[in-house]
Order: C-alpha cells, then sequence, then structure tokens
C-alpha cells in the first residue's frame, strides 16, 4: 500500500449494520426536504463601482500598466534617438496699408486692406506654389542634397542596421510564396521602365514639383489677428539654410508685391487709353446728335412754352370741374322733377316751383279768388252769374299757374343740356391742350437727355484723360512702392525645433499609462472567474460560507494540512466550514453534506476530505463517500486502491462493511468508487443506494459525500434529495460565473438544500487586493504570519 495508510474491516462503530433493513417500498422515494430558502437563483445586476474599487483594481494589475509603460517609453527613445535634428528659422513681413500718395494712383491700383481677411489672403499667398517655385529656382534648391533626396548618399537607418543591407521588403519577399511576389515584382519591373521612357525635361520637371512639394511641407505661414504682421516659419536640417530660404521667401514676396503693382498699372493705362478713345468717339457722336436736335426744334424756349400751357391746362381743368358741378346740379333738379311727375303729388311741390316768384304771386291770386268764391257760395246759390264769375276767375288762375309749371320743367331740363354741352366741350379743350402740353415735355425731356449724354461723355473722356495721364508717370517704376516690407529677417536658430526629445517622451509615457490603464480594465472585463467573496455572492445570490487558500505540494496536499498543520490558515478555513455547516440548521445539524462543483478541477474532492478529516479529529463518526464513479479520486487523495467500493456494494458483489475503510491519522472512516460502472446514474437513484445512505446515516454523525460536477454529468441530482445538505465549490479565478451559475441554477431547480458556496485555492496574496474594507488589513497580517512559517 502506498501513500497513507489505513485499515480495513469492520468498526465497531458498524458492527450490526447488516441487521438495517429500511427498505423504501418498491418505486416510492423518501421524503423530499424543504426547499431551500434561496428561491430561484437570479443575476443581480452589479453595482457602480466606487472609486476605491476602481484603484484597487488598477493597483491589482499595476504590472500591466508597468510593462506597458516600459516598453512604449523604451520604443519612443529610441525613435525620439534616431530622428534627425531639424531648425526653424522665423522672420517677418508687414502687410502696408499707409503709403505716399503723390498721385491719385490708388483710384486706379488700389493697396491692400487692413483686416484679417487680408492678412489671411496674404499668407495664401506666401503658401503659394508659384511663390514657392520662383524660391526653389532662386536659390537652386533642386541641386541642394537637403531638399533632393536623389544627391544624397544612403545612410543606414535602424532597420539598416539591424537587418543588415536586407530591407522588410526583402525580407517579405523572401519568405511569402511566389504567387504572392509575383505582382510585386510586375509593378516593380513597370515602374523602372516608366521611369527608363521619362526624357531628361521631363525628369527634371518632376524633381523641381517633388523640391516644391517638400519646400512646402517645411514651411508655415501664421497670419495675426490683431495686427498686419505676418510670419513665415521654415524648418530644415541645416540652421543656416533654413535662415536663408525664409529670407529669401520673404524678400521674393515683396519684390513680387511692387512687380504686381508696376505690372497692375501698366494694364491700367493700357486699358484707360483704349477707354479714352472710346469714350471720346462717343462724347463727339452725343454732341452731334444734340445739335441736330436743337436744329430741328427750332432752338425755342421749350421751357417758357411749356410753362403757358400748363397755366392754360390749369384754368381749363378749373372751369371744367365747376361745370360738371353745376350739370350735377343741374341734372339733381331735374330728376327730382321727373320724380314729382310720376308721383301723385306732381310738380307743385317741386323746389323750383315752390321758389318760383310767380307762382308765388298766382298762389296768392288764387287763394284770394278761392276766398271770395267761398264767401259768395254762402251768399248766392250755385249758377249764379257772379258765382260762375269767381269761379271761371279761379280756372283761369290755375291754368296759368299749371302753364307756368310746365314752364319751369322745360327750362329746368334746357338748362341739364346746356350744362353737358359747356363739359363736353371744356374736356375736348383739355384734351387738345394736355396732349399738346406732353409733346412740348417729350421733347423737352429728349433734349434734357441728349446734354446729360453729352455731358456725361465729356466728364468720363475727362477723367480717363486725367487717370491715363497719372498711369504715365507711374509707369516709371520710381512712385511703385510694395504693399509689404520685411520687419524681421530669419538668423540661424541655435536649438532644434524637432524633435522636443523631452514633450515626446513625456507623451509616449502618458499615451502609455492610459493604454495599460485600458489594458487593466479589458482583463479585468474578460476575467470571468470569481475573485472575490463579494463578487461570488453578488453574481450567485448565496452566501459564501468559506475561503480556502491555495496550498503549495509541499505539505502533501491541502488535505494533509488539517493533521500535519492544524494550525494553519487553510486547516483554520476547513473548520469554519465545518462550523457553518453545523450552524446551517442549529436544531437539527446535517447528518449528510453533499460537495460537488460546476466543472472538474475545483477541489471538491479536497474540500470533501478535508472537513471529513477535520471532523473526525474533533471527535465525530464520519465517513467520506466517493460518488464519482466515472472518475473515482478519492483513492488517489488517500493512497489505497480502488478494487471495491461503493459499486461492489451497490452491485451486490460485496457487502458495506467489508468495503469501508479507516485512515488510521484522523480516525474517518471512507467508502471509495469502485471499479467503473456501466450505468452511474441508475445506480445512484437507485433503491439499494437509499438503503445505503440509510444505513450510513444511522451508524455515522456525519456522511460526507463527494459527488461528480453538476455540469459535467446528471449523476449529482439523482442524490440531491437524499442529502440533507449540499456545499457548492468555486475555484478562486478559474471556475467561469456562467458555468457556476448554470450549476447552481440546476441544484436548485432539482430541489438541493443548498448551504451556501466555498471558494477555493485563493492566492491569499492576490485575493487581499480584491478586498476594500478593513478587513484586507487583517488577512493580509493573516497570511503573512502563515507563509513565515506560523
Amino acid at each position: 500500500m502506498t501513500g497513507t495508510e489505513v485499515n480495513r474491516g469492520s468498526s465497531p462503530e458498524i458492527n450490526g449494520m447488516a441487521t438495517v433493513t429500511y427498505i423504501a417500498p418498491q418505486g416510492q422515494e423518501p421524503e423530499p426536504h424543504d426547499a431551500p430558502s434561496y428561491g430561484s437563483i437570479e443575476r443581480p445586476q452589479d453595482a457602480e463601482a466606487p472609486l476605491r474599487h476602481l484603484i484597487a483594481t488598477i493597483w491589482r494589475r499595476k504590472w500591466i500598466i508597468i510593462a506597458t509603460v516600459i516598453v512604449a517609453v523604451t520604443l519612443a527613445t529610441l525613435f525620439v534617438f534616431q530622428i534627425t535634428p531639424r531648425y526653424t528659422a522665423s522672420a517677418q513681413v508687414l502687410v502696408e496699408t499707409r503709403q505716399m500718395n503723390v498721385l491719385n494712383i490708388q483710384a486706379v491700383v488700389p493697396g491692400l486692406g487692413a483686416d484679417y481677411q487680408t492678412n489671411e489672403t496674404e499668407a495664401a499667398v506666401l503658401r503659394s506654389r508659384e511663390l514657392a517655385k520662383k524660391v526653389v529656382d532662386l536659390l537652386n534648391l533642386t541641386a541642394n542634397p537637403a531638399f533632393n533626396p536623389e544627391l544624397r548618399p544612403p545612410s543606414p537607418g535602424l532597420m539598416t542596421r539591424l537587418f543588415g543591407e536586407f530591407s522588410l521588403t526583402d525580407i517579405f519577399m523572401g519568405v511569402m510564396p511566389e504567387f504572392v511576389t509575383a505582382p510585386i515584382e510586375e509593378a516593380r519591373e513597370r515602374r523602372r521602365l516608366a521611369e527608363n521612357r521619362l526624357t531628361p525635361e521631363r525628369r527634371a520637371e518632376l524633381t523641381r514639383e517633388w523640391v516644391v512639394d517638400y519646400f512646402l511641407a517645411s514651411l508655415s505661414v501664421t497670419a495675426s489677428e490683431r495686427s498686419r504682421a505676418i510670419r513665415l516659419d521654415f524648418t530644415a536640417e541645416d540652421p543656416e539654410l533654413a535662415a536663408e530660404v525664409v529670407n529669401a521667401l520673404a524678400d521674393t514676396y515683396v519684390l513680387q508685391t511692387a512687380e504686381n503693382k508696376r505690372s497692375a498699372t501698366n494694364r491700367a493705362s493700357d486699358w484707360l487709353e483704349r477707354r479714352a478713345e472710346e469714350v471720346r468717339s462717343r462724347m463727339v457722336e452725343a454732341e452731334s446728335r444734340l445739335a441736330a436736335f436743337r436744329r430741328d426744334i427750332g432752338l425755342i424756349d421749350i421751357g417758357q412754352q411749356v410753362t403757358l400751357m400748363t397755366q392754360q391746362l390749369v384754368e381749363l381743368n378749373r372751369e371744367l370741374i365747376d361745370a360738371r358741378s353745376k350739370l350735377n346740379e343741374a341734372e339733381a333738379r331735374y330728376q327730382q322733377v321727373q320724380q314729382l311727375i310720376a308721383s301723385d303729388a306732381g310738380l307743385e311741390t317741386a323746389a323750383a316751383v315752390l321758389q318760383s316768384p310767380l307762382i308765388q304771386r298766382l298762389r296768392e291770386q288764387e287763394s284770394e279768388v278761392a276766398r271770395q268764391l267761398a264767401e259768395l257760395k254762402t251768399q248766392l246759390r250755385e249758377g249764379h252769374p257772379r258765382y260762375e264769375l269767381k269761379l271761371s276767375e279761379l280756372r283761369d288762375v290755375r291754368e296759368k299757374i299749371s302753364t307756368e309749371i310746365d314752364k319751369i320743367g322745360i327750362n329746368l331740363r334746357n338748362e341739364v343740356e346746356i350744362a353737358r354741352v359747356r363739359v363736353q366741350n371744356l374736356e375736348r379743350a383739355v384734351n387738345q391742350l394736355d396732349q399738346t402740353l406732353r409733346g412740348q415735355s417729350e421733347a423737352q425731356v429728349k433734349l434734357k437727355q441728349m446734354e446729360s449724354d453729352a455731358r456725361s461723355e465729356r466728364e468720363l473722356y475727362e477723367r480717363l484723360r486725367d487717370r491715363f495721364r497719372e498711369t504715365g508717370v507711374q509707369e516709371d517704376g520710381e512712385l511703385t512702392l510694395p504693399d509689404a516690407r520685411v520687419i524681421s529677417y530669419a538668423v540661424p536658430p541655435d536649438y532644434p525645433s524637432y524633435p522636443n526629445k523631452k514633450v515626446m517622451i513625456a507623451f509616449a509615457f502618458v499615451v502609455s499609462a492610459a493604454l495599460g490603464v485600458m489594458l487593466v480594465f479589458v482583463a479585468e472585463h474578460l476575467d470571468a472567474g470569481f475573485r472575490s467573496v463579494k463578487q461570488l455572492e453578488a453574481q450567485t445570490g448565496i452566501p459564501t460560507i468559506a475561503v480556502l487558500p491555495r496550498v503549495g505540494g509541499g505539505h502533501g496536499g491541502p488535505q494533509e494540512l488539517v493533521l500535519s498543520r492544524p494550525g494553519s490558515v487553510f486547516a483554520e478555513a476547513v473548520r469554519s466550514l465545518r462550523t457553518a455547516l453545523l450552524l446551517s440548521d442549529v436544531d437539527h445539524p446535517p447528518r449528510t453534506v453533499l460537495f460537488t462543483s460546476s466543472v472538474p478541477g475545483e477541489g471538491k474532492t479536497t474540500t470533501a476530505l478535508a472537513v471529513a478529516r477535520a471532523s473526525a479529529r474533533a471527535g465525530q463518526r464520519v465517513i467520506l463517500v466517493d460518488t464519482d464513479l466515472r472518475h473515482p479520486s478519492l483513492h488517489y487523495a488517500v493512497g489505497v486502491p480502488n478494487n471495491a467500493g461503493l459499486v461492489s456494494v451497490l452491485s451486490g458483489e460485496a457487502r458495506l462493511e467489508d468495503v469501508i475503510e479507516i485512515d488510521p491519522r484522523s480516525g474517518m472512516h471512507f467508502l471509495t468508487a469502485g471499479p467503473p460502472a456501466p450505468n452511474p446514474p441508475d445506480l445512484l437513484g437507485s433503491a439499494r443506494m437509499q438503503q445505503v445512505l440509510m444505513r450510513l446515516k444511522d451508524a455515522y454523525d456525519l456522511v460526507v459525500v463527494d459527488t461528480p460536477p453538476v455540469l459535467a454529468v446528471a449523476d449529482v441530482l439523482v442524490l440531491l434529495r437524499q442529502i440533507d445538505k449540499s456545499v457548492f465549490v468555486v475555484r478562486w479565478g478559474r471556475t467561469h460565473r456562467e458555468a457556476a451559475y448554470s450549476a447552481l441554477k440546476q441544484l436548485l431547480e432539482s430541489g438541493a438544500d443548498l448551504v451556501g458556496t466555498v471558494l477555493s485555492q485563493v492566492d491569499l496574496k492576490r485575493h487581499a487586493q480584491y478586498h476594500y474594507g478593513t478587513s484586507s488589513g487583517y488577512y493580509q497580517g493573516y497570511y503573512k504570519e502563515y507563509y513565515g512559517g506560523g
């Protein structure tokens, strides 16, 4: 026998166990335990991490940040010291707005404005390709090796120093297959043929364009927003060359502004000469047309004649308005008469009738005759001569009144006709006079327009002639001043402007530190294992009842520490786990305890063995049963062969008391799995298995059951309802959260009475970094004492 020695055979505690004849009825299972109080497991939401949690996360993975910073800063330092230093020379140009104004040439060729847009425009001119070409030609930069790389001798770079004469492209071409390198070789050959077909003139032109591109890439032009100054910066490897180039650019720009002004003056002079000749021809033609028109109208004073006609027209309009008013009055009176004739009242009630003096006298006479006739009627009978005479007199008066009324109506109609004829006559006179006046006005307007055209052409000709004389003087060039001047020439700089080694290395440090922090949080996010009790409880919703530290192999395995070093941290943790099991139900402590996990290798067998040995050393009668019939491991842990065991008992090949063995160091009894079984779930769920558990439960104070992983097989699920309490083992940092979550869900849904979880194989030093409270210091001191040999 190798490993730990054990005693085989019967023990006093199990004598007579064969007489236990409790057998469940066929097809009936033992009464299940009460459902666990955890309910269905749910994944809780992670709370927002506080600041100290973030700091702790960075601290425990600080080596990622340190490594990232070291690598990045080292590469940046190597890169910075490989860079060729470059120098920047600066000059300043002032855009002029106030210049000597001997002649009014500004009206012909205006100067530059004094605003930011003007400065930006001039800055664009300084950055222009045409100006750059002039400077390149002036300094013959195409023959300068600093600008033309074709003239530089080859200098070995970092890659050449590392790989010798072979470049990365050559190395790539050497290791890649032919179907990849063939197109690259063809492209190289086409490029060589194209370069060979270039003429010397074309090659020189391309070289010049490339030098101009390099020139513009090294140039920086900055326009000031508060002044008329423009700053020119040029960067080159040679400080003397940088100052020479930027000064040449400034001088070329100033000379170009003066040249542009002279060119503009010459163009303006030519244009003024042509324009003046055209205007002179138009002026002569306009004056000729004006003279001919005056002859046609007889040179009369159109203005005085128009004034008299206008006064006459005003008088006629006033008479027309008066005539129209009288016509309206006559028509109104006549219309009233017509209305009275058509009515029952007659003309007697008309205003003209009532206001007529003759009618009034006849009415008075009629009234007097009517009164006399009334008196005679009271004195004489009808037919009396005097009565008839008065009656005849009354009829005569009334006939006169009627005749007079008819005359008044006829008179009103005649007045309307007369008034209408007068209005028509006045309207004809007004229209005739208006047409005559309009013709005179058009002639006057045309005359004034022709005089104005002739005068405008003469004035324009005189102005153009004066401008032409001024530009003629300006063409001499003595009065043409540039629109800019150099106020500060560049001097060769003493220190390079690039690279700024300190800034670049500091920037690399900051960026690499940020990248390291990002990698830390990426690694933390990708870490799918459980790193702390708080994290395990938050993710599963189930309390953690013990934390078992990781132990090296120098002590014979963690299960040996319970016996060899009972004061160790591991032994103390096992005792805490045993105490938690006993306190899980104070009134009825569990008699059977099951240990399982989600996947293999999480330490469930070691944990079960350690708890069993600790309980045996505490004076309890304990037996450890290995129910992992597929991959048993208990016999390896205790160092015994696995010839006979639980499978032998369940298959009827051996008696229970014959296969139980004793660990002599702790007094623990154990039952190995035995030979392989073809149908483990059927054996573990059989009535014989129930009998075995009942007999063990009656014979021992504690039965510890080591089971297979939950996610690997379903063997453990058939044992859950026959066990008092269950413990779920999770390996620190290795067990995937999804695996633990799925296994716990299956256990609870299958009716397991789960006491809690055990976090096993914990790296105590790293685990202390995941505690954010005051307990971290306590654990850290405890761990140091243990690793120091305590």
